[in-house]
């Protein structure tokens, strides 16, 4: 699978912010988990038993708030 994401440089965030814009900015991340997250990549990280993709990012990002 090939990474596609976005890396914005500082003269863009310069300019989002020169247009004066009204209002809240919202972020929104979506991203897709795993059904057993995959440690392939940081194999030093991996937990002695098998946990879900939504169990390895919780101890991130704290629980998700999800809908």
């Amino acid at each position: 699978m090939s990474e596609k994401y976005l890396s914005p440089t500082f003269e863009a965030g310069k300019h989002l912010f020169q247009k004066n814009i009204e209002g809240t900015i919202i972020n929104l991340n979506l991203i897709r988990l795993r059904t057993i997250a995959d440690y392939s990549a940081h194999p030093d990280l991996r937990p002695a038993e098998e946990i879900s993709g939504l169990e390895g990012i919780s101890p991130i990002s704290g629980k998700p708030n999800l809908f």
